[in-house]
């Protein structure tokens, strides 16, 4: 049976679209996937969405709801006059085809703006994209507020439907997990996961690092890929720089899998977040939901974060980040259980059942 709500693009880097379509399952709706890459060509898979998504509303789907819009990237477009437009034009017109089949147009808005540039001007895209939704899905009040101030949407168009809990994995021990790493006995390990985007401050983590080296005593981990070639050499030269000051630092540049991952969340005692900018973020979830102390900025976008539940630093100051670092250093493991006690309820607030109940609302309420 062809599936009444169909969820784009289909995205299995993390358990997110997982998780949200077995609970909305769950609630009575059916759930499908719109799988962008069929083909090799990014440009043929954009051509084939507009047929393949008239045929999926002849055989029944009635509720579009896009998460990302990063599929329309094309790159070969980007910098040629007047041609640079095309992703955003084809973004819009794949929207305009799907009202024009009276599906329901629903879009999971994660970002104010995409943390990496898609379109020629994503600020504008996300204008033009408004007046072809029926119901707009944030995870934070932050990022609705964000909404209806910068792009005139209406409120009551918006439902916040935060994440629901990370899924934890607790057959591994401590001790294993570090082993796994690399950790020998029991020095203070810091990190930072994920994809290593310049949005993400891993190289303001790593340069805070280079100022405590010769002062105070820890390992450092990265786990994660950067695809940004000057940042991937920035932190290279600094793992570089602490493993010859005589810090246990390593990093390769490459995707991570599920295990690698299990082991760095239980292995790991400080995971630092220095986001730039954010909206809302799936890493300092799972990083609260595995009880790990968090180092993150004072952000807006961060302000239904408990103040409990992380270290926070002023993102303003050029010495926040290192000074936040140096405290929790010379205090640890003061604070720390109580820390991951605030930050695992925190996680684990909203059961996936409850986001699958809520987001089937959103659907039924915009058809």
């Amino acid at each position: 049976m062809t599936p009444r709500v169909l969820i784009a693009p289909q995205n299995t880097e993390n358990p997110y679209l997982t998780l949200l379509s077995d609970a909305v399952r769950h609630h009575g709706e059916s759930v499908g996937f719109f799988n962008f890459r069929i083909t090799g060509s990014q440009s043929l898979n954009i051509a084939l969405a507009f047929p393949r998504l008239a045929w999926a509303r002849c055989r029944g789907s009635r509720t579009l709801n896009v998460h990302w819009v990063y599929m329309f990237h094309l790159a070969w477009a980007t910098t040629l006059p007047i041609v640079k437009h095309l992703s955003r034009w084809l973004f819009l017109a794949w929207l305009a085809w799907a009202k024009l089949w009276r599906f329901s147009v629903i879009y999971t808005w994660h970002d104010v703006v995409p943390l990496n540039a898609v379109f020629d001007d994503d600020q504008l895209c996300r204008q033009q994209m408004v007046r072809f939704l029926d119901g707009v899905i944030t995870i934070t009040p932050a990022a609705k507020a964000a909404i209806v101030s910068q792009f005139g949407v209406p409120p009551e168009l918006i439902s916040v439907i935060p994440e629901g809990a990370p899924v934890v994995v607790r057959e591994r021990s401590r001790e294993a997990a570090r082993a796994a790493m690399g950790l020998s006995g029991d020095e203070i390990a810091i990190g930072a996961y994920g994809h290593i985007d310049p949005y993400k401050g891993v190289d303001d983590t790593a340069h805070a690092l280079i100022n405590l080296s010769k002062t105070h005593h820890f390992n450092f981990r990265i786990l994660g890929e950067a695809r940004d070639p000057q940042l991937a050499a920035t932190l290279s030269g600094t793992v570089a720089t602490l493993a010859a000051d005589g810090h246990d630092a390593r990093w390769e540049n490459r995707r991570f899998t599920d295990d690698e991952l299990t082991d760095f969340l239980i292995g790991m005692d400080i995971i630092v977040i220095a986001f730039r900018y954010i909206t809302n973020s799936a890493t300092m979830r799972m990083a609260c939901a595995y009880g790990k102390t968090m180092i993150i900025p004072d952000l807006p976008a961060l302000a239904d974060t408990p103040r409990d539940a992380a270290v926070w630093y002023d993102a303003s100051s050029p010495t926040g980040l290192r000074d936040a670092i140096a405290n929790v250093l010379e205090t640890w493991p003061q604070g720390r259980d109580a820390r991951a006690a605030a930050a695992q309820e925190w996680a684990n607030a909203w059961s996936w059942d409850a986001v699958g109940a809520a987001t089937t609302t959103a659907y039924r309420r915009a058809r």
